[in-house]
C-alpha cells in the first residue's frame, strides 16, 4: 500500500499577505474519495500524526470497511462450505480404499452395491 503517494498537500490562499494555511487531503485507499482536513475539523498535529501511522496502516472509509467486512464474512462461509464438502469426499475416498483393500488382487471388478 503506498498511502504516502495519495496524501497531497494543496496551498490555498496565495494571493493573501498572511501565511497561507496548508490543508491535507487524504485518499481513502479502497474508493478513492477524498478527506479534506479543513473540513473534517480535525487539528492539524492530529492530521500529521494520522499522515504518519496510515503509510503503514491505510486509510478506508466506514462505507468501504463495512462492505469488505461482509465480503469477507461471505468468503469465510464459502470457505467453510468447501471445508465441509472436502470433508465428505475424503471420506468417500477412504471408504472406497476401504473396499477395495479387501478385494485380492485377482479381483479387479468392484461393484456399485460394495461403494455405499
Amino acid at each position: 500500500m503506498n498511502t504516502a503517494a495519495n496524501v497531497l498537500f494543496a496551498d490555498m490562499n496565495k494571493n493573501k499577505t498572511t501565511q497561507p494555511p496548508i490543508v491535507t487531503v487524504i485518499r481513502y485507499d479502497i474508493c478513492n474519495y477524498e478527506m479534506d482536513s479543513t473540513c473534517s475539523g480535525i487539528p492539524s498535529d492530529a492530521v500529521n500524526k494520522l499522515l504518519d501511522i496510515i503509510q503503514y496502516t491505510g486509510w478506508e472509509c466506514t462505507d468501504c470497511r463495512i462492505n469488505s467486512q461482509q465480503k469477507i464474512d461471505k468468503l469465510q462461509a464459502a470457505l467453510t462450505l468447501v471445508n465441509e464438502k472436502l470433508s465428505d469426499l475424503m471420506a468417500t475416498v477412504d471408504n472406497i480404499q476401504q473396499i477395495t483393500a479387501g478385494h485380492t488382487e485377482n479381483d479387479n471388478v468392484v461393484s456399485k452395491t460394495d461403494i455405499k
